[in-house]
């Protein structure tokens, strides 16, 4: 299967099971000379009339902490000698990370069990359980 594999996307916030997700990517990517895209979402505040919301200085200061925690993955690949890029993009995060993996035409999506998505996802279930029923391409969800 590993020899199969040649664009792997992970989604990567940061917490310990991105972490861990992210070190999966580099055991199946090593053997398979496979590209590692990690993906950070920064989430859209959505107002009460379904409208998005965010301001110039909130983006950036997001895409500046996005940026930071993007280098951990890219440290755990260069570790291991592996092709890596690194994306972020915007959206509600499982809606998001669905469709970037899509688009890429990844071969494999690698996400965390659990985030650093906060309390309310315990009320909306989390960002991998709705990446595991929305995706089309197959999906690994580490713990």
């Amino acid at each position: 299967m590993a020899n199969m594999l040649k664009n792997i996307v992970v989604a990567f916030d940061g917490s310990t099971n991105a972490l861990r997700a992210m070190q999966k990517a580099v055991q199946i990517a090593g053997p398979s000379d496979a590209m590692i895209t990690a993906v950070y979402v920064i989430g859209t505040p959505i107002l009460k009339k379904g409208l998005y919301n965010i301001t110039n200085i909130q983006r950036n200061v997001a895409k500046q902490k996005a940026e930071e925690i993007l280098k951990r993955a890219q440290g755990r690949a260069k570790l291991s000698k592996v092709r890596f890029q690194s994306k972020i993009i915007s959206g509600a995060p499982s809606t998001a990370i669905t469709r970037f993996a899509e688009d890429q035409k990844a071969d494999i999506l690698i996400v965390g069990a659990r985030g650093l998505s906060g309390a309310k996802m315990a009320f909306l279930g989390s960002v991998s359980n709705h990446i595991v029923h929305a995706s089309k391409i197959p999906i690994l969800v580490v713990k």
